[in-house]
C-alpha cells in the first residue's frame, strides 16, 4: 500500500466552530454556526451584513476571509485574513486562517508560527489545535503533532478530522493498529467526515485486512470519486485480493486524474507480471521511467521482475538505474 499518507482535510476543511478573544460584530456567531455546518452561503452573507455596515470590522473580516479560503479563493482570503489583523492584531482566528493558507502552499514552518500565535490568543480553540498539529506533522515533530491533536480531541471529542489527522500521523510512521483506531474513532464521531474511511482503508490493508479495506475505499471514492490517490490505493487492495482485471482498472483511473504519477505503472506492470503478460509489464515500466525517473533505481531492483530480467528493453532500464545512480 502506498505510504503517501495525506493528513486528511488538515489544511484543507475548515468546518468546525470557531471562536475567538476579542469583540465579536454582532452576527458574527450566526456566521461561524453556518461555516462550520458547510454553509458558506450563510456565512458569507453574514460577512457581507457585517462588512456593510462597518467594513473595518476584524472579525467580519476574518469570516469573510474563512469562506474565501473554503470557497478555494485563496488570493481574496489572504487578503481579507490581513486586513482583518491590521484593524486588530490580537484576531486569533484570521492567524488560524493565514496558517492554514500557508499550509496549503506548503510553508509548514510558517503555518505552525501563525497557528501558534493562534493558540496563544485563545488556547481554549479545537481548530487552532488541529491546525497547530497538522503543521507540526509534516514538520515531523511527532510528539508535538500527536501532543497537539490530543488537546483538540480534549477541548473536543467529536471533532472527527482531529482524530483522524492523528490516525493517519500514526499510519505515515506505522503504527497501524494505533491507526485503525483512531480512524474508527473519528468514524464514531462523524460518519459523514468521509476523509477518515480512506485514512482507515489503509490501516486496514496494511492489517492484512483486505476485504473490509476494499469497503471503506469505496465508501471514500463515492465521495470523492476523482480523487488518484484513493483510486491508487483501491488498486492496491483488489491486487492484494488477486482481483487483477479490477485492479488494472483502478490503476488505470487514477493514471487518467494524474498521468504524471508513475507509481500508478509500476502498480500496473507488477499485475502484468503476475498475469504472465511481459510486454504490457515492459511497457508500463518504460511509461513510469519517463514520468517518474526516480522510480528507475527500486523499480529495476524488485524482485517481482525476476522474468523480465533478460528482456532487452528491461535490460535498457538497468542500464538507465545504473548511470542514475553514478551522476549521483
Amino acid at each position: 500500500m502506498k505510504k503517501r499518507l495525506y493528513l486528511a482535510g488538515v489544511f484543507l476543511i475548515l468546518a468546525g466552530l470557531m471562536t475567538s478573544s476579542g469583540v465579536v460584530a454582532e452576527g458574527s456567531g450566526e456566521g461561524w454556526s453556518a461555516l462550520s455546518e458547510g454553509d458558506t452561503e450563510t456565512a458569507e452573507e453574514t460577512a457581507d451584513r457585517i462588512l456593510l455596515s462597518s467594513p473595518d470590522d476584524s472579525w467580519g473580516l476574518a469570516l469573510k476571509g474563512m469562506v474565501l479560503l473554503e470557497k478555494g479563493e485563496q488570493k481574496e482570503a489572504e487578503l481579507n485574513l490581513k486586513r482583518a489583523l491590521e484593524v486588530d492584531v490580537e484576531n486569533a482566528l484570521a492567524y488560524n486562517g493565514l496558517a492554514l493558507i500557508a499550509g496549503q502552499n506548503e510553508e509548514y514552518q510558517s503555518a505552525a508560527e501563525l497557528s501558534n500565535r493562534s493558540i496563544e490568543l485563545d488556547d481554549d480553540n479545537a481548530e487552532y489545535w488541529n491546525t497547530y498539529g497538522s503543521a507540526l506533522g509534516y514538520l515531523g515533530y511527532y510528539e508535538q503533532a500527536i501532543a497537539a491533536f490530543d488537546r483538540a480531541i480534549d477541548l473536543n471529542p467529536q471533532m472527527a478530522k482531529a482524530w483522524d489527522n492523528k490516525a493517519a500521523l500514526f499510519g505515515s510512521l506505522g503504527l497501524w493498529l494505533e491507526a485503525s483506531y483512531c480512524a474508527h474513532e473519528a468514524i464514531a464521531a462523524d460518519p459523514s467526515y468521509h476523509y477518515t474511511y480512506a485514512t482507515l482503508a489503509v490501516a486496514q490493508t496494511n492489517l492484512g485486512l483486505y476485504e473490509e479495506s476494499l469497503k471503506n475505499i469505496n465508501m471514500a471514492l463515492e465521495h470523492f470519486p476523482d480523487d488518484p490517490l484513493y483510486w491508487h490505493n483501491r488498486g492496491v487492495i483488489l491486487s492484494y485480493l488477486g482481483l487483477d482485471d479490477e485492479a488494472l482498472e483502478s490503476f488505470e483511473r487514477s493514471a487518467s486524474l494524474d498521468p504524471y504519477w508513475g507509481t500508478n505503472f509500476f502498480q500496473m506492470a507488477l499485475v502484468y507480471v503476475r498475469m504472465g503478460d511481459n510486454e504490457r509489464a515492459l511497457d508500463n515500466l518504460e511509461e513510469a521511467a519517463i514520468v517518474s525517473p526516480s522510480l528507475v533505481p527500486g523499480m529495476v531492483s524488485t524482485p517481482y521482475f525476476e522474468t523480465l530480467q533478460e528482456e532487452a528493453r528491461f535490460k535498457e532500464l538497468v542500464k538507465r538505474a545504473d548511470t542514475a545512480e553514478v551522476a549521483e
